[in-house]
């Protein structure tokens, strides 16, 4: 049978409050906090009854309504903190066993961009975050703007993950449909589900359009759009912002998405969450991606994002300060190096957006580039002295130096058991050819 998924994204931007350089030494707190308290508060009461609504038709359409979320950790903790009744229904969407949460980085970060250090750090972290708050261990994973390459993929498997979700991007499929599954080229236990684009930009367009002339969305329509029907056993999957849909549900209330809910509850369609959709699969194809790709618009590859000077200096000055944070055991300074990753505090610094900031995914708080890019620096600038603090400059190389002479002496080690281990073989083998000679 065929089958879709639906996937919904889940992240609030943190914005920095204003930070001079008069401010450095003297404070540690970065983030705009009564920004973000009121944020959540707008937002809560809206989640609230959409995930109310969610789970009222996953009782009315038993294994028919299943869902896929993918909510960055420090999201969550902005749940815990402002909005608990917010944060308990989504642990109601947990625990109800039809709603799979995707893994994924912590801050919606930029880690894809950077090291596979940095990267691992922003995962385990994510899914500590969703351990601690939803008591769930995601299997399926969910890059940062479906960031995804060859490379990328090696990483997520290595982190146990059986599943990633990215974009179907023409270039890499060739001929093949993005309406089906396929599999990592060098790690088969990995597999890869691709978002199909022009099911995206019609329910993004139609869903909550009363005005459009076929509204609502009938079967066929829908189908017409998905071309889910035109080969055998295929998978489409539809991945919206969660606030886009919030928006539409609080405009025109619960009867356009009881509508769209029963449609597809009604269809020759299998809803299936990502976790599940491998066995639904069993001989995938093959689907390689030797150059980043994202999705489409700002993210589409890392060289728009990052060859514009601001954004460049600041992912430079950020890398700069890895190694050295890591080897602090300060959890308030890796906090606050892993929130200063996320991708939005690089979109806001990029000077394409001037003159069309109503037009930029996240919406930021600074009038223009260089004024995103400076506060930025200045809060880079002091998480660096609290650094410097803990660990003067000239103190890593001393103890890199002492970890990599463990390493070294480990390595020389184990070479003695292996020269051992032949001294044996070779002992042996002598030992046949006398008996045989003789």
């Amino acid at each position: 049978m065929n089958s879709i998924g639906i996937t919904f994204l889940l992240h609030i931007p943190q914005p920095l409050k204003t930070f001079r350089f008069a401010d450095l030494g003297s404070d540690h707190a970065y983030f705009d906090t009564s920004h973000l308290k009121h944020k959540v508060e707008e937002l809560a009461e809206g989640y609230v009854a959409l995930n109310t609504l969610w789970l009222d038709f996953m009782q009315e359409f038993p294994g028919k309504v299943q869902l896929n979320l993918c909510i960055t950790g420090a999201t969550l903790e902005l749940f815990e903190a402002y909005s608990p009744a917010l944060l308990e229904s989504f642990q109601a969407m947990a625990q109800s066993g039809q709603v799979c949460f995707l893994g994924g980085t912590y801050s919606h970060s930029i880690a894809g961009w950077a090291t596979h250090e940095m990267f691992n750090a922003q995962v385990e972290h994510n899914t500590r975050v969703h351990q601690k708050l939803l008591g769930i261990y995601p299997t399926a994973f969910c890059n940062s703007a479906l960031m995804y390459s060859d490379k990328i993929g090696e990483w997520i498997n290595g982190l146990g993950f059986q599943l990633v979700l990215t974009v179907a991007e023409p270039s890499c499929l060739g001929w093949e449909s993005a309406n089906q599954v396929f599999k990592h080229p060098t790690c088969p236990g990995l597999t890869v589900a691709l978002s199909n684009p022009e099911a995206h930009t019609f329910l993004a367009r139609r869903l909550g359009d009363a005005e459009w002339k076929k509204h609502p969305i009938t079967e066929t329509e829908w189908l017409s759009h998905v071309e889910a029907t035109r080969e055998p056993d295929s998978c489409t999957q539809v991945v919206l912002p969660y606030e886009w849909l919030c928006g539409i549900f609080q405009k025109q209330k619960s009867a356009l998405l009881t509508d769209a809910v029963q449609l597809l509850a009604g269809m020759n369609l299998c809803m299936v969450p990502l976790d599940k959709l491998a066995e639904c699969t069993p001989q995938p194809k093959e689907l390689s991606v030797k150059a980043a790709i994202a999705e489409t618009g700002i993210h589409k590859d890392a060289a728009e994002l990052l060859n514009e000077p601001l954004p460049r200096s600041a992912f430079d000055q950020l890398m700069a300060l890895q190694a050295r944070v890591n080897a602090t055991s300060d959890k308030n300074i890796q906090r606050d190096f892993a929130r200063l990753q996320a991708l939005e505090h690089f979109v806001w610094m990029q000077s394409k957006w001037e003159g069309t900031h109503a037009l930029m995914p996240y919406p930021g708080p600074y009038e223009n580039a260089y004024k995103a890019f400076i506060n930025y620096m200045n809060v880079l600038s002091d998480l660096e002295l609290r650094v410097n603090a803990l660990l003067p400059p000239g103190e890593l190389s001393a103890e890199t130096h002492l970890i990599h002479e463990a390493e070294i002496q480990e390595k020389n080690a184990e070479i003695k058991r292996y020269k051992s281990k032949l001294k044996k073989v070779k002992r042996i083998l002598n030992d046949l050819n006398d008996e045989l000679q003789g």
